[in-house]
């Protein structure tokens, strides 16, 4: 049986390594998000940005992995980030989590702060996701309204 959460509990840190333009052209062409921003250094460049930002959705994509490294019998409920600067193609970061409050007396479910940064420190991103614990599989196949249907 899995542990509850435990507030203040941190999330052991990731080194996710640079993405190069390669990744992100191939993320743009897979994921049918192909803004110039991402795919043109000039364009970038022209809209104020150091050069260009990664996708968004890639960065949240690496929560899970960070989840789940950490806590295997979990998933995620509903994630949120908010980018404070950009992520660049070339950029490697790292990214941490922290339990910030336990949301159910149970402890089955919890609010995890998640925080990019880039190697000097700088916060790129923040944002929560909202985890829980499944209840254990007897139980979930006693409430399930399929239960002895086969």
């Amino acid at each position: 049986m899995s542990q509850a959460f435990s507030q203040g509990e941190l999330l052991p840190e990731r080194l996710v390594a640079a993405k190069t333009a390669a990744h992100v052209r191939d993320y743009a062409r897979l994921s049918g998000d192909d803004n110039p921003l991402h795919l043109d250094d000039g364009i970038a460049i022209a809209a104020g940005l150091p050069g260009r930002p990664l996708h968004g959705m890639m960065l949240m994509a690496w929560v899970e992995p960070l989840v789940a490294a950490w806590r295997p019998d979990v998933f995620i409920a509903e994630a949120e980030l908010r980018f404070m600067r950009p992520a660049l193609v070339e950029q490697p970061l790292r990214l941490s989590g922290k339990v910030a409050k336990v949301t159910s007396p149970s402890g089955d479910e919890a609010t995890v702060r998640v925080l990019f940064r880039d190697l000097s420190g700088a916060v790129l991103a923040l944002g929560h996701t909202r985890l829980v614990r499944p209840p254990p599989a007897s139980a979930s196949a006693a409430a399930s309204p399929f239960a002895g249907s086969r």
